[in-house]
């Protein structure tokens, strides 16, 4: 691998680690990246990236995906897979899980009830994902995370039609 190559991938990584918990890992991952940037040597660059890659599999929300990569920049990527992770972990905590399962239902497409918590959780941070990637088409979120750790969205401008405006003026008229 040569230095271009391992540098943004390494820029990469160290993005992700810092919106995302890699536990313990966490360590051991940026003492490898440190490691390759010592070494500079091309056939070692490749052995440090495999041990990087062999680490991150461990992680339950890897950085390292399959297939055609993103077509955000890293920073927003790592910022979009840690609210989603958030979000993931918090519904899959959710307490009164059975209450939630049984009144809460997947899309109407899809029917039926989730299969446990953890698909409910999963379905919820997807629907994130989307609002997430929604918001930054929209230019309504510069991808992001505020110091408090949220993201700063703006809501959507709910769309009227002409009749609700007729209605809506008509009402203000009366009083």
């Amino acid at each position: 691998m040569d230095m271009d190559k391992w540098t943004q991938r390494s820029t990469d990584i160290r993005e992700w680690l810092k919106h995302n918990d890699a536990g313990a890992m966490a360590t051991l991952i940026e003492q490898t990246l440190d490691a390759g940037d010592d070494s500079g040597q091309p056939e070692e660059l490749d052995r440090f990236w495999e041990a990087v890659r062999a680490i991150c599999k461990t992680l339950p929300n890897t950085p390292i995906k399959q297939g055609r990569g993103s077509t955000l920049a890293p920073a927003i990527q790592a910022c979009v897979d840690g609210v989603v992770n958030r979000i993931q972990t918090a519904f899959a905590a959710i307490g009164d899980s059975d209450l939630v399962l049984e009144v809460m239902l997947p899309h109407g497409k899809t029917g039926g009830v989730y299969a446990d918590i953890d698909a409910f959780a999963n379905d919820m941070a997807t629907k994130a994902q989307r609002v997430l990637k929604a918001a930054l088409k929209d230019d309504r979120w510069n991808g992001t995370m505020t110091e408090d750790g949220l993201t700063g969205i703006t809501p959507p401008v709910k769309e009227t039609s002409d009749n609700e405006e007729q209605v809506e003026d008509s009402t203000e008229e009366s009083h």
